[in-house]
């Protein structure tokens, strides 16, 4: 491979304009080779390439979600802890965080290897996500908690956050949305009992996907009771998908 080929080469040469992008100057500029460096170039430079980024990716990502959770308590006191839950899922999913990658114009320094350069980056929001996450470490590791703060405040503004508060009121249409996503049908809700008289009764509903029960809700009307089933589901499946996350990034 020509040196003006290797994406490694390329970054070392490009340092000046990353820190540019990002608003910060690395004391040890190494840390940026590490965290741009994808394992598929580390697998096949084993002798030359930096340790790749996946271990940064795990460090990142809980600096992501400590940064998050406490900018959303302090800026929306009024919401739940669901609620907030919610919006911290919106904010750093995987979409979202290829996204910032992407406006910033990071992709353009991943190092990959040959084979992972040959497809097309607009198909794999993974790496992007993943890279955005190894930047976040690498700032904490060379700067600590502020230059963190400095890059997310950018990405992350008070407007973006007011769109997933909006987004994390309706439970429901939520729901609904990623059970068509995830399987292709909508979720069922059933009382499964009711208590009191006709006036003044006391809901309790269930919501499936498909043949799985996902959460429960109670409340003095159904849609009250379907909210909070709806609600309590989305709890279920933001520890699921954070559960397979871990699971996928410990292979």
């Amino acid at each position: 491979m020509k040196s003006n080929d290797d994406p490694l080469f390329f970054l070392r040469n490009h340092v000046q304009e990353i820190e540019a992008l990002l608003g910060y100057s690395f004391r040890d500029s190494s840390l940026l080779e590490r965290a741009f460096t994808h394992k598929s170039y580390f697998y096949e430079h084993p002798a030359t390439s930096p340790v790749h980024n996946e271990k940064l990716e795990f460090l990142g990502d809980a600096i992501l979600h400590l940064w998050i959770s406490e900018k959303l308590y302090m800026t929306y006191p009024d919401r739940s802890e669901g609620e907030l839950t919610q919006m911290r899922a919106i904010l750093v999913d995987e979409s979202s965080l290829a996204k910032y990658s992407e406006r910033m114009g990071l992709c353009a320094f991943l190092i990959l290897g040959k084979g992972e350069r040959q497809r097309e980056m607009e198909k794999r929001p993974s790496l992007m996500a993943n890279l955005f996450e190894a930047v976040l470490a690498i700032l904490y590791l060379d700067g600590g908690f502020n230059p963190v703060s400095l890059l997310l405040s950018r990405c992350i503004n008070k407007e973006m956050m007011d769109v997933c508060a909006e987004n994390a009121v309706n439970k429901k249409n939520q729901l609904q949305e990623w059970a068509q996503k995830k399987f292709h049908v909508i979720p069922e809700y059933v009382v499964v009992r009711d208590v009191g008289l006709d006036h003044e009764k006391w809901f309790v509903v269930s919501v499936s996907i498909g043949q799985k029960v996902f959460g429960h809700g109670e409340g003095f009307s159904k849609k009250k009771a379907e909210m909070q089933a709806a609600e309590n589901a989305m709890k279920k499946i933001v520890e699921m998908d954070g559960n397979e996350k871990r699971g996928a990034d410990s292979k």
